[in-house]
């Protein structure tokens, strides 16, 4: 299935999706993302009550609301991880016709990781120096991968949706009563394409700066060895997932 940036504005400005996509530890950070959103979706709408049919799907328009969306993020008070997090999410909705190339890129992202935390050396192209021991011994207890019962399934992802009744999701169940799953389906697909590598971000705050820039510049090394020569466009997604951590 394929998305759009409106997908991604409408799920970001309800109550029920938003903070647990937006990752942040400022509350009020989360809810300047979301008002952005909020604010975009009047816009989006232009007097119509009905999403599917008075919304302007044409390629135009979509990259013209792609554009107002990333620019006022950019331009937000919150922090620059916030912000790479938002565009990261961006360009999983963008690339949500390219899953292939997507999934290449996280799935060699995680083995390598993988294999740098249980030091599986004769999988890496580079050495593994004391510089790199410290960092996995930071690591250790976090460990790589999914957490178990960290991601809801469709049905717990129903539920939530059928559950949250402010009057800001009412509003979103108003405009998209058509198919009234499509929020879920949205969230569902991010959630499936970022968890993923969520235990990157976890890693990322148990390390300093420049042991997170360390670890980010090997990272970027093994992914070019992995794939530029036998998919390049895996490689480019995999530089981009590098570049928005």
């Amino acid at each position: 299935m394929t998305f759009s940036i409106y997908d991604l504005i409408l799920l970001i400005s309800s109550d029920c999706f938003s903070k647990n996509i937006c990752i942040t530890q400022e509350n009020n950070h989360a809810e300047r993302i979301q008002q952005i959103a909020r604010n975009i979706v009047p816009i989006l709408m232009n007097d119509g009550d009905n999403y599917f049919e008075d919304v302007n799907f044409s390629p135009e328009k979509i990259k013209e609301f792609e554009g107002l969306f990333i620019s006022k993020i950019n331009e937000s008070h919150i922090k620059e991880e916030e912000k790479k997090r938002v565009n990261f999410l961006v360009d999983i909705i963008k690339n949500s016709n390219n899953h292939g190339y997507e999934s290449t890129a996280q799935n060699t992202l995680a083995s390598i990781c993988s294999h740098i935390y249980w030091l599986n050396t004769s999988n890496l192209n580079q050495t593994i120096d004391n510089k790199m021991l410290s960092i996995i011994e930071k690591i250790e207890p976090i460990g790589p991968g999914i957490k178990q019962d960290s991601t809801p399934d469709w049905l717990a992802i129903k539920d939530m949706w059928n559950k949250s009744h402010s009057s800001w999701d009412n509003y979103i169940k108003k405009i998209t009563s058509d198919v009234p799953d499509s929020p879920c389906t949205t969230f569902d697909y991010l959630i499936n394409h970022t968890k993923q590598l969520d235990f990157i971000y976890e890693w990322k705050e148990v390390l300093t700066t420049e042991e997170f820039i360390f670890l980010k510049n090997f990272l970027a090394v093994e992914g070019t060895f992995e794939l530029e020569k036998i998919s390049p466009l895996s490689h480019q997604e995999y530089q981009n997932i590098i570049n928005s951590i």
